[in-house]
C-alpha cells in the first residue's frame, strides 16, 4: 500500500518564511535605527549640570552667582548690531568682554554665538554673523562661566527689548 505522506521541501513550507519574515523584520528594524542614531548625534547639554552617581544633576552655580551679584539686563538687537546693557549691585567689576549665545529652540547646529566688547561700563556691543532664530533664547555669560543671565524661554528676539535675568536653564 502506497503512503500518502509525501514530504515537502523545507522551502516549500509556509511556517519557516513566515518564522524568517520575523527575523528579518528584526535585522532591518535595527539596521535603520542604527543609521538613525548614527546620523542623529545627541545635542550638547547647556546647563549647570555635574555628575552625580551615574547622572547628572543641576546644580544651579552660575545662576546662584548672577543672583549673588545682583546682575540683570537687557538685550536690543538692531539689524546686524546687538547691545547688551548689565546692571549690578556689587562692587566688583564687569568682564571687558562677555559671551552670547543665541540657543536655537530644536536644534544646537543653528545656535549662534556673539563675542560683545565692553563700549561704556555696563554696555556691550557686537556684530551678529547670522541672524538666530527669533525664538532662540538668549544666554549672556562671562569668559570664564561663572555667572549667566537668560532670556525667558517665551521671549521673541524680534520684537525689540529682551529683558535678562539669572535663570536655570
Amino acid at each position: 500500500m502506497p503512503s500518502s505522506d509525501v514530504t515537502r521541501p523545507w522551502y516549500k513550507e509556509a511556517w519557516v518564511w513566515f518564522f524568517l519574515g520575523i527575523l528579518g523584520l528584526g535585522v532591518s528594524a535595527g539596521s535603520i535605527m542604527f543609521v538613525i542614531g548614527m546620523s542623529n548625534p545627541p545635542e550638547m547639554v547647556i546647563g549647570d549640570y555635574a555628575r552625580f552617581a551615574r547622572g547628572l544633576v543641576d546644580t544651579n552655580e552660575r545662576a546662584s552667582q548672577a543672583q549673588a551679584l545682583g546682575l540683570e539686563g537687557s538685550l536690543t538687537i538692531d539689524d546686524q548690531i546687538i547691545n547688551v546693557r548689565l546692571s549690578q549691585t556689587s562692587k566688583d567689576p564687569l568682564p571687558r568682554t562677555i559671551l552670547i549665545l543665541f540657543q536655537h529652540p530644536a536644534t544646537s547646529e543653528q545656535d549662534v554665538t556673539v563675542r560683545l566688547n565692553q563700549i561704556f561700563p555696563g554696555q556691550y556691543s557686537g556684530e551678529l554673523s547670522q541672524q538666530p532664530h527669533p525664538r532662540s533664547r538668549a544666554i549672556v555669560y562671562d569668559l570664564a562661566q561663572t555667572w549667566w543671565l537668560s532670556s525667558a524661554e517665551n521671549a521673541r528676539l524680534d520684537l525689540g527689548g529682551i529683558s535678562l535675568f539669572p535663570h536655570r536653564l
